[in-house]
């Protein structure tokens, strides 16, 4: 009896100790830039990797070529990460990575502001953060935003556990008050307190199917902005996933009044065949704007915006923006906090007095 019970304590320290090391080797990785980390469905910064090679040991593929030191992004760990003494990490659970994510040396930014043009499309920030936005609130109370939810049912990491898994916390809720609707709402009164007119469509468009919930939030959309020909400002509310190969996941959180924030990441897309977005500089140009207010707001509350070829239901409005409000990594807590941040930023951004 008592060897079972020594037995299982050494698993247990074993198991701590191993998702520890592979948990500080992940970063150390990807602070070097070399390991395949995947925000959603897209890198969270462009590597250059060329030829690969398979490490058994961290489960991650490893450029040959170490890519140049202004390349490395750069990634800022929060206290305590990697100690094996301070986070208890049960049996067929992984790790959730606390840090704060930076844009990689190589990326140039203006007013602090970055874009990852995945898109690979000719963008000139400057010339975008001083170009004359349709997006022009007031505070007279008229509907002029519109938030909704393609992916209504993303939730949070409610209770900040340093892991996850199946036994633990799900990613996904139909319960209002947990998942990205309950965000929606926070920025919705935010909005109204401030004399701003909002339509909150609290529709999770996702529980019908998840591939197919663009098609149905455009028809919703669509016909609320029939509804409301005032709506200059149209928000997609989402919450992303970084995972690493191995299967660690990142809670990035900023430091807001001496709290976490999580921090957020702005979407735009510059259309595809079946939906093609003509005024995707316009939409670009709405991002860029909020983007710069928000880092007056909260240092570091935001990630690279990402520019892709894809829909994102953005060619139905110029004003119309995809905000990652933390990932499934991160509290509800740091969620409602990057509310409170977002409303703060879309004042100052678009409030004509």
């Amino acid at each position: 009896m008592l060897f079972a019970k020594k037995n299982d304590e050494d698993k247990q320290v074993e198991r701590k100790t191993v998702h520890s090391a592979i948990a500080l080797l992940s970063a150390v990785l990807v602070l070097c830039g070399v390991v395949s980390v995947v925000v959603g469905d897209a890198p969270i910064v462009p590597y250059n990797t060329s030829t690969v090679l398979f490490s058994e040991l961290s489960d991650v593929w490893l450029p040959l070529c170490m890519p140049v030191v202004g390349k490395i992004p750069m990634l800022t760990f929060l206290p305590g990460f990697g100690d094996s003494e301070s986070v208890d990490i049960p049996e067929n659970a992984l790790p959730v990575i606390s840090l704060t994510l930076q844009p990689p040396a190589s990326m140039n930014g203006e007013d602090g502001v970055y874009i990852n043009n995945e898109a690979k499309k000719n963008v000139d920030l400057r010339e975008l953060l001083d170009m004359e936005t349709s997006v022009k609130l007031k505070t007279d109370n008229s509907v002029q935003v519109l938030i909704y939810h393609t992916h209504g049912s993303e939730s949070y990491n409610n209770e900040g556990l340093p892991y996850y898994g199946d036994e633990f916390y799900d990613v996904h809720s139909d319960d209002m008050s947990e998942n990205v609707v309950h965000i929606g709402q926070i920025i919705t009164e935010k909005l109204r307190a401030k004399g701003i007119g909002v339509v909150h469509d609290t529709n999770m468009y996702d529980l019908d199917g998840y591939n197919d919930a663009y098609s149905r939030s455009c028809d919703g959309v669509q016909s609320l902005l029939e509804l409301y020909p005032s709506i200059q400002f149209v928000l997609d509310i989402h919450r992303d996933t970084i995972v690493l190969d191995n299967g660690s996941k990142y809670r990035p959180v900023t430091d807001y009044k001496n709290k976490d924030a999580a921090q957020m990441m702005i979407l735009v897309g510059t259309g595809k065949a079946s939906a093609p977005n003509d005024h995707w500089t316009e939409n670009l140009s709405v991002a860029v704007k909020l983007q710069r207010a928000a880092g007056t707001v909260c240092e570091n509350i935001m990630r690279p915006i990402l520019l892709r070829n894809s829909g994102y239901n953005q060619h139905i409005s110029s004003g119309a923006i995809l905000v990652e409000m933390g990932t499934c990594g991160n509290s509800l807590k740091e969620a409602e906090l990057a509310a409170e941040i977002l409303s703060e930023a879309i004042i100052k951004a678009f409030v004509s007095e």
